[in-house]
């Protein structure tokens, strides 16, 4: 997933929030097929033969597990539900990465600039010395060049 322009990983974040807006109702948790015995007296599932199935979603709370059972009629819903979630999830770590993406970018850039304005600094440019003006007016006094603050020689 390497893209080059921050225009295009813009376009590409724009295009997984929308994504992510379009997913409906969410839900954390992993589906689990359980089976049991029902209560009927002549079910065959009384001598052990074959069980009914139910599905809970299995998810962790303060580092314990726990459990939640779905009625039969909304099995379909929910797994819809839990399947938004892992798409979201999902468009989640993606959106993170694209903007690790534009971080790097940015930050090349930001030292690039820091680096320049340094060495602007660390240059100290003055004018040459043939400028009368500047030969006049700032004179050292007392062993120390004295520059008027509000003139452009103060920043040297």
């Amino acid at each position: 997933m390497e893209l080059k322009s921050e225009k295009r990983i813009h376009s590409s974040i724009e295009l997984r929030l929308r994504k992510l807006g379009e997913l409906g109702t969410m839900l954390q948790g992993t589906p689990v097929r359980k089976y049991r015995k029902c209560t009927a007296p002549n079910c065959p599932c009384k001598q052990g033969k074959k069980l009914h199935p139910f599905l809970v979603i299995s998810t962790k709370v303060s580092k314990k597990t726990q459990t939640l059972y779905v009625p039969v009629a909304m099995e379909e819903t929910v797994l819809s539900w839990v399947k938004n979630y892992q798409t979201a999830k999902k468009l989640l770590g993606e959106i993170s990465h694209l903007g690790e993406q534009l971080v790097r970018m940015n930050s090349g850039r930001v030292q690039a600039q820091a680096k320049e304005r340094n060495s602007w600094n660390r240059m100290r440019i003055r004018p040459p010395r043939s400028c009368q003006a500047f030969n006049t007016r700032f004179q050292p006094v007392f062993g120390r060049s004295h520059r008027p603050a509000g003139t452009m020689a103060h920043y040297l």
